[in-house]
């Protein structure tokens, strides 16, 4: 399957709200792409990161965080700080 496809599937599942199969292809594609330019939509990066949080889906931030370390995406505009209190609940609980 080409970057372009999975990148689209990746869209699909976070309009359908399918988390971990989201992660699951950005965990993909964070490792095996071999394109140099993030083949997904920056605004469903945002999305699934929103989604991700009112999930309390950590994996699936920590995919987005390699993912945007791999593609050299800015992820300074995300509201971080909505996902300090999930991080804290599960460090200290």
């Amino acid at each position: 399957m080409t970057p372009q496809i999975e990148a689209r599937i990746f869209e699909y599942a976070v309009l359908s709200e399918k988390p971990q199969m989201a992660s699951g292809l950005l965990q993909k594609q964070t490792k095996t792409s071999s394109e140099s330019i993030s083949p997904i939509d920056p605004r469903f990066l945002l999305k699934f990161y929103e989604q991700s949080l009112k999930q309390d889906n950590i994996d699936g931030v920590a995919h987005l965080v390699n993912y945007s370390n791999r593609f050299d995406i800015d992820l300074s505009s995300y509201p971080i700080n909505k996902f300090r209190s999930a991080l804290d609940y599960y460090l200290n609980k």
